[in-house]
């Protein structure tokens, strides 16, 4: 059986239809890990490789990773590899182990022919954070699981090594005889309240209580623009939000807002580390520390310390000579630091 995508994707690159091996590179970029793999072990990567496609789960692709995976079950061997930021890994490893669950609650979707159907979603358990998603594909659904093979943790170099490994002691190990259904995945139907798509405030004590209004906000008053890449998002321009008492925060509270208290602690860690990890294009401690040949940071805190008040706390993250052309581009871009009656205010634009 050769591979059939039931659902094009952006971030999929299919290497031999063929093949029975599938690649995630999590919230790496496809092509970097491509080319690096090509590198390292080129003969891995030829037309008659073991290696079907490599894809990723940036932006939230879990539903049209199980659909092709359904749609394939010659698919017998899934590797994960890249930095995991949103819990994909572990999602996808539980939505196999029958960690889902029915939501109890149901929302109308959009079909291609047009048809509006309400369907009960379900949820899938992380250990940090959940995944919720339509309902039309579940675990028993699946004629044969692949085995996976989670690198997500292993340094890149390693893992290149065990990918080469992997492929040259490869050998088939289910032969599927009938291909599975297609099963479309529907659009959530999004009915956006009128205003003004410009200049919205939210105003809040802590981080937990912003967040909850944030996505209250954009949910009900975004509209949705569709970018030159083809993608949808919920955008409202200029949304401000102010938080009083950032450095509160309630362990019990990330558990009601879907938030792994850990992993925030992790990122919260990588976000000023100068070095860039896990063959990411770029990081913010990078940019902001190392980049532009002088530890922004440092800088700011050098004229933070200094007697009365300046504006020159300001750091940008943005290279104008890379970034408006290029494909993968910070999403935070400036960071400006403010001492204002005894205390330091912090301004992050998105």
């Amino acid at each position: 059986m050769e591979l059939k995508l039931a659902i094009e994707a952006k971030n999929l690159r299919v290497l031999n239809k063929a093949g029975a091996v599938a690649i995630c590179t999590l919230w790496l970029p496809v092509d970097m890990v491509l080319k690096s793999l090509r590198d390292t072990s080129p003969d891995f990567l030829a037309p008659k490789s073991p290696l079907a496609l490599i894809g990723g789960l940036y932006g939230g692709g879990l539903s049209i990773m199980l659909r092709n995976l359904h749609h394939n079950p010659q698919i017998d061997s899934l590797i994960l590899m890249g930095k995991d930021f949103s819990g994909g890994a572990e999602h996808l490893k539980n939505f196999f182990a029958g960690k889902v669950k029915l939501t109890g609650r149901k929302q109308f979707f959009i079909f291609g022919d047009g048809r509006r159907e309400e369907l009960e979603t379900i949820i899938i358990r992380g250990d940090g954070s959940d995944y919720i998603m339509d309902g039309l594909l579940k675990p028993n659904d699946f004629k044969a699981i692949p085995k996976i093979y989670d690198w997500s943790k292993v340094p890149l170099d390693k893992v290149k090594e065990n990918v080469a490994n992997f492929l040259s002691t490869y050998s088939p190990k289910v032969s599927i005889a009938e291909r599975p259904l297609a099963i479309e995945l529907p659009k959530p139907e999004i009915n956006t309240y009128p205003s003004d798509i410009f200049g919205q405030t939210i105003i809040a004590k802590t981080i937990p209580e912003a967040w909850k209004e944030l996505l209250s906000t954009i949910a009900r008053f975004g509209k949705r623009v569709k970018f030159r890449n083809l993608k949808e998002r919920l955008e409202i321009l200029n949304l401000k939000v102010v938080i009083h008492e950032p450095s509160k925060l309630e362990p019990e509270e990330f558990k009601l807002l879907n938030l792994s208290e850990s992993a925030l602690e992790e990122y919260k860690n990588e976000l000023i580390n100068k070095e860039i990890y896990g063959g990411l294009p770029y990081t913010y401690g990078n940019r902001m520390r190392q980049y532009f040949n002088c530890d922004l940071l440092l800088e700011a805190i050098k004229d933070l310390s200094l007697a009365n008040d300046s504006r020159h706390a300001y750091i940008s993250l943005w290279d104008n000579l890379r970034d408006p052309h290029g494909s993968d581009t910070p999403c935070l871009v400036t960071v400006f630091f403010r001492k204002t009656e005894g205390k330091i205010h912090l301004s992050a634009l998105f």
